[in-house]
Order: C-alpha cells, then sequence, then structure tokens
C-alpha cells in the first residue's frame, strides 16, 4: 500500500507542477506561454520594455573605441541628406541591424553619431546580436529579436555555433513592429530601417493606420532574406524597386526618393512622407 500510494503522490506533484507551468503567463524563458499575443496587449508591451529592451553596458572609453573605429568608415548617402538635412536628435528604429567590421555601415550609426539621433537596433541572431550590442551609444538601445509579419507574436529558431555537432538551435521571439514602438515609448518615428526582415512587405501592414506616424522609410537592399520559419515567403530580390511595395507605401502617402533599377547590391533607398504634416500614414489613407 505504501509504495502504491507513494507512486501516486509523485504522480499527482509532477502533474501539478507542469499544470502550473502551463499557466506562466509573459515569462521570457518560456516564449511560447505568450505566443500568438496581440500586439496591442499592455502586457506584452510591458513585457519587451522589461525584459528586452536594453541600453548599452559598455563604459564611455570603450564606446569612444567603438565610435572612432566605425566613424571612419561611415559615409551617408545623398538620399539621407537629402531627407533630413541637419536635423538633429531624431529618433529611428533599425530592424535587423547588423554592426560586424565586415558588413556595410548603416546610416543610422552616421545619424547616431553627427546628429545625436537615438533609437533601437533589432537583431535576432545571438552572435551577430553581440557585435550589435558592443557598438551601440550611449543614446541607442537594442532588443534580441525578431519582427513578426503578423499582428500577433511568434518565434523562430537560429543556427549558433558552427556547424558541428557543438552547433544548436535557439528560438527567438519574434514581436510585432507596433508593439516594439510602444514599448519604446513611442508611436513615431523620424526614420524607420529595414536592413534584414523576412517579409518586409507583411510586416509594413501589421502597423495600425490610425496610430503611428513615420516620415521616412529606408530599405537596404541585400536580396533574399535568410529566416523562412516563420511562415510566410520571402519577398524578391530588388526590395527597393518593387512595385507591390511602393504601391503600399504611395497609398500611406510616401514617395521614393531614388530611381529604378538601384545599381550596387548593398544599395540602400528611402520612401519619404509627401504629406505637408511630414509623417505619414494619415487617417484619411484607411
Amino acid at each position: 500500500f505504501l509504495s502504491s500510494f507513494t507512486v501516486v503522490m509523485i504522480i499527482l506533484i509532477f502533474s501539478t507542477d507542469l499544470k502550473n507551468r502551463h499557466y506562466i503567463h509573459f515569462n521570457s524563458t518560456y516564449i511560447w506561454d505568450f505566443e500568438d499575443c496581440s500586439q496591442e496587449s499592455p502586457r506584452l508591451i510591458h513585457l519587451i520594455r522589461t525584459e528586452f529592451i536594453e541600453s548599452s553596458r559598455m563604459n564611455t572609453s570603450m564606446q569612444g573605441n567603438v565610435a572612432e573605429k566605425f566613424h571612419r568608415k561611415i559615409k551617408p548617402s545623398l538620399q539621407l541628406l537629402k531627407i533630413f538635412k541637419k536635423k538633429r536628435s531624431g529618433i529611428f528604429f533599425e530592424l535587423g541591424a547588423n554592426r560586424d567590421l565586415d558588413v556595410p555601415p548603416s546610416e543610422t550609426e552616421w545619424l547616431s553619431t553627427h546628429l545625436q539621433w537615438h533609437g533601437l537596433l533589432t537583431q535576432p541572431h545571438p552572435d551577430i546580436y553581440r557585435g550589435v550590442l558592443k557598438s551601440a551609444g550611449q543614446a541607442t538601445y537594442t532588443a534580441q529579436v525578431c519582427i513578426s509579419p503578423t499582428i500577433y507574436v511568434k518565434h523562430a529558431h537560429f543556427k549558433v555555433g558552427d556547424n558541428s555537432a557543438n552547433s544548436s538551435l535557439i528560438p527567438v521571439p519574434c514581436f510585432p513592429l507596433y508593439s516594439l514602438m510602444r514599448a519604446f515609448n513611442t508611436t513615431y518615428l523620424d526614420l524607420l530601417v529595414l536592413n534584414k526582415v523576412n517579409a518586409p512587405l507583411q510586416v509594413l501592414k501589421t502597423l495600425p493606420l490610425s496610430q503611428v506616424r513615420i516620415h521616412a522609410i529606408g530599405i537596404i537592399n541585400h536580396g533574399l532574406n535568410e529566416v523562412d520559419d516563420l511562415g510566410v515567403g520571402n519577398d524578391l530580390e530588388d526590395l527597393c524597386c518593387l512595385e507591390d511595395l511602393a504601391r503600399i507605401l504611395e497609398n500611406r502617402g510616401y514617395k521614393r526618393s531614388f530611381a529604378c533599377p538601384l545599381q550596387g547590391t548593398f544599395d540602400s533607398c528611402y520612401y519619404v512622407c509627401a504629406k505637408q504634416a511630414g509623417y505619414c500614414p494619415s487617417r484619411l489613407n484607411h
């Protein structure tokens, strides 16, 4: 009887523990616990703000050394200078940022260094994210997340390590862009840069038209993206000149600041709000 009773109690304890685990909400350790949560959820926004957005932890001298290293390589495009001129203290988001030295520098680095802009850099891959975190200046925040192509939280897996038996797949949460903006305490951006983003068309479609304002949208023309396990197909190679993208953005009040076709594999391009207020979309464009 005692042995049977012991077995029953052990099963009961373990089943109770598993049941309690199932109802753990918004714990960053268990990203599936908040999967499919809507982008406007206050609890989700609070979670992103407190658990995923972080500032650079480097000391001032190390930040200066990194900034100097990147300063020598950054040269803003004529498009960027024409759009923003000498505007100071702007706000940017760069999705899929990469600060490795063998990657062409992003123009958000120049804006941060020369015009005191601040903003958020996202990068889901753990190995690449370490470089982003190191290079982030004092006014730049980072988040190791990917961007959901829907209005709900998703997740993706990224391989870390080499291709040997030591490599592993790491799950990373994918948050809606609007949730990230709310977690950053803003509903407007001077510049949104789509650097390395899966399904960028779908990402832009998730933004609620009546609640966000963005002056310019920049696109880094990498070609096909590498993340393909979100259930949404990749877009065509020439993103800057993609007609579907142009149609969506023009319907929201943006115009191209460039001519197609672009030259160069890593060329960037910008769509700029053409409305008098300077920020799109407008409620009139529903």
